[in-house]
């Protein structure tokens, strides 16, 4: 690489753009990877303790950038489960008042591509190896568990609040242990405190679940996961999850599942399509923060990185792990001044963006371009 394809990687790619057949397979499977990211991004930022609007931002502008600034060809960044897991646990020690939560998730995804753009223009690549294997699976694995864990009470339809939920404190500070596992309905679902312990958290659910779980909610969620199951079995040419998605959105309008006390999407808070903030520094947060923006710088980085050298093993496109982490950390320095929170590479969704058949970064490209204009005029078909 010389220094004009160090500044612009893109450039490398670009010219195999000239192939006909190149430009309709990486729109096949921009088109493809687009459609997936749009619920997995919002799911992901509600992992993270975000507003939905918050995961299309991120799936926006950082896919573009890391595109066009990485070397891997079909790596896809954006929003993912493990990063969204980091981002709430780094914010729910420091954050007090909720309304500025997006602040800081802004803040930390700053600090993140700081971090990671520093290694790659230092050409500290290799510190990315000193990761083992063993320790990133357990991680991953507790990871998995703990995401896992999250998702029970919108499986039995119970509310938990959290004490960087609005009505913490009128609903939870006053009350009894035994009283804050007995609250009243809330909008049709039961309610329940957040323990300080994650065991307690869901021992308290479970109690709850015996006696006050939401029909409709658990009734949706088993066919959800039963519907997955048989299209997997019996279509698997079709995509699973995302067909589910699109089936149990059109059965959520049909019986108006929000009338009868189900969570859905509702309104997104959409503030345009380049909704520029210049993230807050909060000099007594940072350093709290960089603890988590190493943690999340890499490993994070290790998956994307793990998932782009298979690919490129598979195409035989050579990958320069420091310009790697330049796109990575130019990702996330974007997400952060565009109303994201901190990206990385997805294992999940480069796996579909190679077996879609792209040949080039101009897929991502595809990607963003559908994400901004369901940012732009979309939402509202994600209502339910």
């Amino acid at each position: 690489m010389n220094w004009i394809t160090r500044l612009f990687p893109f450039l490398l790619w670009v010219k195999d753009l000239s192939n006909t057949k190149a430009i309709k397979a990486d729109i096949l499977a921009g088109a493809t990877v687009a459609f997936v990211i749009i619920p997995q991004s919002m799911a992901y930022a509600q992992l993270a303790g975000l507003g939905p609007q918050y995961g299309l931002y991120a799936s926006f502008l950082p896919v573009l950038i890391g595109a066009m600034m990485g070397s891997s060809r079909q790596l896809s960044t954006g929003p993912v489960a493990v990063v969204s897991l980091l981002t709430a646990a780094a914010l729910g020690e420091i954050v007090t008042d909720p309304s500025s939560y997006a602040v800081y998730a802004a803040l930390l995804a700053l600090i993140v591509g700081l971090f990671q753009f520093s290694l790659g223009v230092l050409r500290l690549g290799f510190v990315i190896n000193f990761l083992s294997l063993p320790v990133v699976t357990g991680f991953t694995n507790a990871a998995a568990i703990i995401i896992g864990a999250s998702q029970l009470p919108k499986v039995f339809g119970i509310r938990v609040i959290n004490s960087n939920d609005t009505d913490w404190e009128s609903a939870c500070q006053p009350l009894t242990i035994i009283e804050r596992i007995e609250l009243v309905d809330f909008n049709g679902l039961h309610t329940i405190c957040n323990a300080d312990q994650s065991y307690q958290t869901i021992a308290r659910l479970f109690e709850a679940a015996i006696f006050h779980t939401h029909i409709p909610t658990i009734a949706m969620a088993i066919s959800g996961v039963i519907g997955i199951v048989l299209f997997q079995r019996f279509f698997p040419r079709f995509p699973a999850i995302l067909s589910v998605a699109v089936l149990s959105t059109v059965a959520s309008f049909l019986m108006d599942y929000q009338a009868m006390g189900g969570a859905i999407v509702s309104s997104i808070n959409i503030d345009g399509l380049f909704s520029f903030k210049i993230p807050r520094f909060d000099f007594n947060a940072v350093g709290t923060l960089f603890i988590y923006a190493i943690t999340i710088s890499l490993i994070g980085f290790m998956e994307a990185i793990s998932v782009a050298k298979s690919m490129a093993a598979t195409t035989k496109q050579r990958l320069d792990v420091n310009q790697e982490l330049i796109g990575q950390g130019l990702s996330n320095v974007t997400s952060s001044f565009f109303q994201g929170y901190a990206v990385s590479g997805s294992f999940s969704r480069s796996a579909v963006n190679l077996t879609a058949g792209a040949v080039t970064g101009f897929s991502s490209v595809v990607t963003a371009v559908i994400v901004g204009l369901t940012i732009v005029w979309l939402t509202p078909l994600l209502y339910h």
